[in-house]
């Protein structure tokens, strides 16, 4: 199985919710009441795919930034904040004239299933052959461990254990916190990402040495 498989298997899932959106706008407003109860539904499955975007993707994001970093990261938020919207007007119940509902979500529909169709054409494959090359590749002298601003609390978390003490010590929380680069913490919530990076790497430094003057 392909690295990029899991997310495109929620693309799968993302393209059938909406051709079901589609049918239920098709109706309106006599199915309003539908209608908000899927725009809510995918907002989550929209919120749980960027998650589980990142996650699948991370590993790759220096070798596909320039590519991705805004492509992603910005048409997944905008496309949130579409859905929030929606959701607000739906919410007023059958006060909503569905002119101002069914354009905006037409609208995001098309987006969504562009994004998706870009990132399977131009991003998985290349992620899917940098994976291949990296798998390919034989075993070298491994390199020291460097942490970097772009890898992940929970990618962190699995190359040195001991970091979490160090998150702690900076109010980050490892389980909620867990999908978000140490740049994404400094920029949302003022994370002091130079002094964190520089004590993770200490840390990783220090328990190499340890480990290498071990009998």
């Amino acid at each position: 199985m392909s690295v990029t498989e899991p997310v495109r298997k929620d693309h799968q899932i993302l393209r059938a919710k909406l051709r079901l959106l589609e049918a239920a706008m098709r109706v309106a407003p006599e199915a309003q009441f539908v209608l908000r109860e899927m725009c809510w539904s995918l907002a989550q499955m929209l919120d749980d795919h960027i998650k589980h975007e990142i996650e699948v993707l991370q590993p790759y994001r220096n070798r596909i930034q320039a590519l991705t970093q805004e492509h992603m990261a910005q048409e997944h938020a905008d496309q949130q904040v579409v859905l929030r919207d929606v959701n607000a007007l739906l919410l007023r119940g059958l006060h909503t004239p569905m002119s101002k509902v069914v354009p905006p979500l037409a609208h995001l529909i098309e987006e969504l299933r562009e994004h998706m169709d870009q990132e399977e054409r131009e991003v998985f494959p290349m992620v899917d052959q940098i994976a291949a090359e990296e798998s390919r590749r034989p075993p070298t002298q491994a390199d020291p461990l460097l942490i970097t601003e772009t890898m992940t609390v929970n990618h962190i978390l699995h190359i040195h254990p001991k970091a979490r003490g160090i998150f702690r010590a900076f109010k980050v929380d490892c389980e909620c916190d867990g999908l978000h680069c140490l740049d994404e913490l400094h920029w949302r919530r003022g994370v002091d990402m130079a002094a964190l990076l520089r004590q993770l790497n200490q840390s990783v430094m220090e328990l190499e040495f340890n480990a290498e003057g071990a009998p």
